[in-house]
This record gives structure tokens, C-alpha cells and sequence, in this order.
């Protein structure tokens, strides 16, 4: 299983971000204007190497943790 030791964090304004969890806090990695709109769910994978966002307006996207890819919007 992979650990990826990254937090993500998302808000009604659309943005995703990821934080590296360090020996002393986490610092800030990556950020991602998943959606125009609020994003209402979100889900990981088992290994946590993918995560995925749906927006308020049914617009997702699925992320590559690890390597820090993002896919096109899926309607």
C-alpha cells in the first residue's frame, strides 16, 4: 500500500490544495482551481495515490496524488 503522506484540503470556492505532512507540521505542496463552483463531495482511493472532487454543478476531476496530475473535467 502506498503512503503518501500528503493532506489535501478543499473549500466552496472551488480549490483543492495538498500539504506534505513533515517530522514537525506539513508543509504546502500544490494547489488546484478544481471548480468553478463549490466542491461538494470528494474520494480517495485505498492507497491514497487518487483522489477525485465533484463541483456543485456535477463537474469532476480526478487527481494523481503522488505525481500531481489532474484529469480534464468529467461531466
Amino acid at each position: 500500500m502506498i503512503r503518501t503522506g500528503f493532506l489535501l484540503t478543499t473549500s466552496v470556492d472551488g480549490h483543492l490544495k495538498l500539504w506534505k505532512k513533515q517530522e514537525a507540521g506539513i508543509e504546502f505542496v500544490k494547489h488546484y482551481r478544481a471548480s468553478l463552483k463549490a466542491i461538494v463531495g470528494v474520494t480517495a482511493s485505498d492507497d491514497g495515490s487518487v483522489f477525485a472532487t465533484i463541483s456543485e454543478g456535477g463537474e469532476g476531476r480526478v487527481f494523481d496524488v503522488v505525481n500531481f496530475g489532474v484529469s480534464e473535467p468529467i461531466l
